[in-house]
Order: C-alpha cells, then sequence, then structure tokens
C-alpha cells in the first residue's frame, strides 16, 4: 500500500474555495477498493457490534432493507483497517492542503447501498457535529461505482458559503 502524501494543485484548490467540494479520483487503489469492501462486508457477517452497529434479521426488518445494512458508525474505534484508513496520509494531505492545518479525525461512518435503499436527504455535516469555528469537512470515499442513476453523492455548489441558519432554512423550503 503506498502512503505518499497527495498535494493539491492551485486549480483544485480554487475549486474547492468557490464550489465548497472537490473530487480526487485515484486516491485509493482498485486492489484497497476492495480490501475494504470485503473488511466491511465481513462485519456485517459477524453480526452484531453494540453502541456501533446493530443489524437487524430479515424478518425483524420488517421490509426495510437498512435495518438490515444500517450504517456502521465509529467502525476506526472496534476495526484496525478503518482506523488505517481514516487516518492515511494520502486522505490527511489532501484535508491539510483544504484547510492549511493539520487536520483531526472526528469520526467515521461506513454506509452500506443496498439496490432500492433510500438515501440521505441534503444536510450540512456542521449542522449536527457543531464543531466550532465551523471548520468541519467530510471525506467521502465511494466504495463501488456510484453515479445518480444508483445513489452518488449529490452537492449543492456554493452552500458551504451560507450561515448555518440561512442553509437550515433553505434545506427545509
Amino acid at each position: 500500500m503506498t502512503t505518499t502524501a497527495i498535494r493539491l494543485t492551485l486549480a483544485q484548490l480554487a475549486t474547492f474555495q468557490e464550489q465548497g467540494y472537490l473530487v480526487v479520483p485515484g486516491v485509493f487503489s482498485q486492489d484497497e477498493i476492495g480490501a475494504l469492501i470485503d473488511n466491511f462486508m465481513a462485519i456485517h457477517a459477524q453480526g452484531r457490534v453494540p453502541g456501533y452497529f446493530e443489524p437487524v434479521s430479515p424478518e425483524e426488518a420488517e421490509n426495510d432493507i437498512l435495518k438490515q445494512y444500517p450504517r456502521i458508525m465509529h467502525p476506526h474505534r472496534f476495526n484496525e483497517m478503518a482506523r488505517r484508513y481514516l487516518l492515511d496520509q494520502r486522505l490527511g494531505s489532501i484535508l491539510q492542503d483544504l484547510f492549511g492545518e493539520e487536520p483531526l479525525a472526528a469520526q467515521s461512518m461506513l454506509y452500506f447501498k443496498p439496490a432500492g435503499a433510500r438515501g440521505q436527504a441534503l444536510h450540512q455535516d456542521n449542522f449536527y457535529l457543531r464543531v466550532e469555528p465551523g471548520t468541519c469537512i467530510a471525506a467521502w470515499i465511494a466504495l463501488d461505482l456510484a453515479d445518480r442513476a444508483n445513489g452518488g453523492l449529490e452537492v449543492v455548489p456554493g452552500t458551504h458559503k451560507m450561515l448555518q441558519w440561512q442553509l437550515s432554512a433553505w434545506i427545509t423550503a
């Protein structure tokens, strides 16, 4: 596994400042992505991790596939591979370029995307995390091919420049 720092270009930094997001393809190799998929599917197969991952049986799920495949909260707290990727130098160097300072990891999550599952509503992470002075960023790593048809991440360019109350009112309108 190569963990050499990735430095962003001035054009990438300008895109992030203007749009509020940046796509950096190829940070992790296909082999690494495959290993991550295998790792998280193994966690699912092993079953419940109290407080972090609590899937239910198909009968208990009552036709809600996300109850069988709920998100895994803070996998870095109990899984070495998740912790290693959360703290990976490639990811850290990108975030450091975006922030201009060393990033601090606050949380990690894994979202399963089973066919037919509902997605996340538009939101701003810091509305929930309440980080001060508002320097919060998410690094989203797609483990499967993702696009509009199958539930890829959607962003609203420029909303990072809105005040929290403005954004909350805009989302609920």
